[in-house]
C-alpha cells in the first residue's frame, strides 16, 4: 500500500504529463566493463530496474564485480525487489538511491527545512540453506509512503519521525500532505543524515544526473 498500489495516482498523473514513458526499457549509455551506466529513459522503474539488475548480475558472472548507474528511472517501487533479485543469482548486492521528481521531505540532522526525499538504502547477502539477510530502508526515520498511509487512515505516525512548520516534533502525518508543511526527520540523527547524504552523492551525482 505504501510502495505498490498507493503509488498509482502518481503513476497515472505521469503518464498524463508524459514524465513516465510506459514503452521505454533500459538504454546503455556506457560500458568500461565493470563500471556501467544505463538510462532509464523515464521508463517503469519496476522494468527497467529489473532490466540493469539482470544485466549488472551477468555482467557479474562475467567478471567478477560490477557497478551500475541507472538513472532517469521512474519510481523503482520497493528496493529489496532487486537486492532479492541478485541474492537468487547467488550474488552480494549494495544499492544506493537518490529519489528525485518531487518537492524535498527530509530536513537535515538539527533543520527544519527540507533539502532531501527519503534516499533509500539496500544491501543484500544470500545464504547457502535460507532466505538472504536483507536490509531495505528509507534513510528518513520512515518512508514517505508510509505517512501517506498514515494520512488517509487518519492514524499517528511513531515519535520522532516528523517535525511541524516550526521543527517541533509532531506524531500528525497531515503536516507532510497540508499547508503549513513539516518535514521527515532522518533516522539516527546525524548518522541517518550522513547516509541520506552518501545516497544522493552516490545514487545520483555519480550516475550524472540532478540531485536535490
Amino acid at each position: 500500500d505504501s510502495h505498490g498500489v498507493g503509488m498509482i495516482p502518481a503513476y497515472v498523473q505521469n503518464l498524463k504529463t508524459d514524465l513516465l514513458k510506459p514503452q521505454a526499457g533500459m538504454q546503455i549509455l556506457r560500458d568500461n566493463g565493470a563500471v556501467v551506466m544505463i538510462d532509464g529513459q523515464h521508463g517503469f522503474g519496476q522494468r527497467v530496474g529489473k532490466e540493469a539488475t539482470e544485466f549488472a548480475i551477468q555482467r557479474a558472472r562475467e567478471i567478477g564485480l560490477v557497478c551500475v548507474g541507472l538513472r532517469n528511472a521512474h519510481h523503482l517501487g520497493r528496493i529489496g525487489t532487486y537486492g532479492e533479485q541478485c541474492a537468487a543469482a547467488g550474488m552480494i548486492s549494495m544499492h544506493y538511491v537518490n529519489v528525485v521528481g518531487h518537492p524535498p521531505a527530509v530536513s537535515p540532522f538539527g533543520s527544519r527545512d527540507a533539502r532531501m526525499v527519503t534516499n533509500p538504502f539496500c544491501a543484500v547477502v544470500p545464504r547457502r540453506d535460507g532466505p538472504p539477510v536483507v536490509l531495505d530502508m528509507a534513510t528518513s526515520t520512515v518512508a514517505l509512503g508510509k505517512v501517506r498511509v498514515a494520512y488517509h487512515k487518519g492514524a499517528p505516525v511513531p515519535d520522532g519521525a516528523l517535525v511541524d512548520h516550526e521543527g517541533l516534533p509532531t506524531n500528525n502525518a497531515a503536516v507532510m500532505f497540508e499547508e503549513p508543511k513539516g518535514t521527515l526527520g532522518p533516522f539516527g540523527g546525524h548518522k541517518g543524515y550522513g547516509l541520506a547524504v552518501l545516497c544522493e552523492l552516490l545514487g545520483g551525482a555519480l550516475a550524472g544526473e540532478w540531485t536535490m
